[in-house]
């Protein structure tokens, strides 16, 4: 993600390199978390800001209630870098 964002900074959005991006996408990790844990079912990315370690956690115990799933892995990144705040900036996407 910092690389991407980086050149997107630099040289502009159209300079990002397709194959950076597929490893910034926020579920490429907890795929391969899953992949490495041989974990089988759904594997569910949720983006919310200050309020996704909860709704992963909340959603993870809805899939065990339910009996969807015997057990769960939830999981939280922080994905705010200096970096992105600068290129929202850079495009005026900042409230």
């Amino acid at each position: 993600t910092e690389q991407m964002l980086a050149t997107v900074l630099r040289d502009g959005p159209l300079e990002a390199s397709p194959f950076v991006f597929a490893e910034s996408v926020a579920n490429a990790a907890a795929g391969q978390v899953a992949i490495d844990a041989r974990a089988h079912g759904p594997n569910i990315t949720i983006l919310q800001r200050e309020a996704g370690a909860l709704s992963a956690v909340r959603r993870a115990a809805q899939l065990i209630a339910s009996g969807t799933a015997d057990c769960a892995l939830a999981g939280v990144v922080d994905h705010a870098s200096p970096v992105l705040h600068a290129v929202l900036d850079r495009f005026d996407a900042l409230a």
